[in-house]
């Protein structure tokens, strides 16, 4: 009979390449646009997070944390090429802020305050990409994000340690992907409708 940690393991795994799959085909379509600070940073974000787990003994979540950190990095080199063109200085302060709290976590010695350091990197990341999707929704891939917000149930149903320095994190994500795709399927209706309006 299967570890149930192994088996969540597995599905946050799959669950995670599958949500790629859409996001990687709109990225060669050219209608989603990803933002290369966000996901650079979330790739360094993600190998930190995965290091830390090994070390406190999350158990097989770190594969899934592993698995979203190639994604990332890989997101990020394409991002490099057809991804968003137009970066603001604001985008800059949130790479920088995002960069120096990943920094911070290497001079904390207690894993708790690295993890909730690393939540805040997460989030002064995604702000760029947050800024973006805001005005053009359609450049992003909301079920990738509506996955993802899935996919972290199982990482956390995973963890042999439910010790806060390894769920915070991922239900930090929880909330934030799930907050992201709802905003982009609500600004995508506003603009239709405001479309709609001007047409009528």
């Amino acid at each position: 009979m299967y570890d149930y940690h192994v088996v969540a393991s597995v599905i946050g795994v799959i669950l995670e390449l599958a949500s790629m799959v859409p996001y990687f085909r709109n990225i060669f379509r050219g209608t989603t646009k990803p933002h290369v600070f966000t996901w650079l940073g979330w790739g360094l974000i993600n190998s930190i997070v995965g290091s830390a787990q090994f070390i406190s003994g999350a158990g097989p979540s770190v594969y899934v944390s592993i698995t979203v950190a190639l994604m990332c990095f890989a997101v990020a080199t394409l991002a490099l090429v057809w991804g968003e063109k137009q970066i603001t200085k604001g985008d800059w302060v949130c790479l920088g802020g995002s960069i120096f709290a990943i920094s911070l976590w290497y001079v904390t010695s207690n894993p708790l305050a690295a993890v909730v350091i690393v939540t805040i990197a997460d989030v002064l990341a995604f702000i760029p990409t947050y800024r973006k999707a805001y005005y053009r929704p359609h450049e992003e891939t909301a079920l990738t994000f509506g996955i993802g917000a899935i996919r972290n149930v199982f990482a956390i149903a995973a963890l042999q340690s439910l010790a806060v320095v390894n769920w915070l994190y991922p239900a930090s994500l929880i909330v934030t992907d799930g907050a992201f795709t709802v905003m982009l399927l609500l600004r995508r209706r506003q603009m239709s409708t405001g479309d709609a309006a001007k047409r009528s």
